[in-house]
């Protein structure tokens, strides 16, 4: 059984965002990261959206998804 609370808790986006190479194509603010959707593979370099603080993501564009760390991982990886 897997405890998605405690995934959530231990795992932040930044982290899932390292191991799939994309912190080094976005943007950092001073609580967020910003660039590209890697999920619909968009052009608009503030399409994306990270909250580092709140540990979630936006995409306001195509795919207009957003979500958890889960949530993201799931995406990616359909």
């Amino acid at each position: 059984l897997v405890d998605f609370a405690a995934v959530k808790a231990a795992v932040t986006l930044e982290q899932v965002l390292d191991h799939y190479g994309l912190t080094s194509q976005m943007k950092r603010g001073s609580d967020s990261l910003c660039g590209k959707c890697p999920i619909h593979k968009g052009e608009n370099p503030t399409e994306f959206r990270v909250s580092l603080s709140k540990n979630c993501w936006n995409c306001f564009s195509s795919c207009h998804c957003g979500g958890n760390v889960i949530d993201f991982v799931a995406k990616m990886e359909n």
